[in-house]
């Protein structure tokens, strides 16, 4: 069965559409439209160098929040939960790297140590943290 290019109702005889099935078809088209063109806003990217962009959405399919991220090329879309769990992460990498650049400059500058020597001790201090860190995962999780 073919349909009509105008009004998509099984074609019908004459030239003439039914006005209700031009409004249907139009308003279809239109929803169509609107989700093109959210999706096309939600997978543009900010042609900058170097750009780094976090923003909040709420997707159009499943109304459900989201976080759109792009550093530089990378742009992707991720649930509320994962990002919350990047941010952790990136909280957690930040106060390390304090850690390590205070110690690095420490045996560096007050105790004269060579590049050799801070560079084995901050190897050793980064095994040790991340023990220390697992150590206090599973404490916390025996007292729950």
């Amino acid at each position: 069965m073919t349909r009509c290019p105008y009004c998509d109702t099984p074609e019908h005889p004459g030239q003439n559409c039914d006005r209700e099935s031009l409004k249907l078809a139009n308003a279809r088209l239109r929803e169509e439209l609107r989700v093109r063109d959210l999706e096309l806003q939600a997978r543009q990217k900010l042609d900058a160098p170097g750009v780094v962009m976090v923003s909040s959405l709420v997707s159009h399919k499943t109304g459900k929040p989201r976080v759109d991220i792009q550093l530089g090329e990378i742009h992707t879309q991720m649930s509320v939960d994962a990002a919350v769990d990047v941010a952790r992460n990136l909280f957690e990498v930040c106060a390390g790297s304090y850690a390590d650049g205070f110690l690095m400059n420490f045996l560096k500058v007050k105790l004269e140590q060579p590049p050799g020597v801070y560079a084995q001790v901050l190897n050793d201090f980064r095994e040790y943290r991340a023990e220390l860190a697992e150590e206090f995962k599973r404490d916390q999780t025996e007292e729950s």
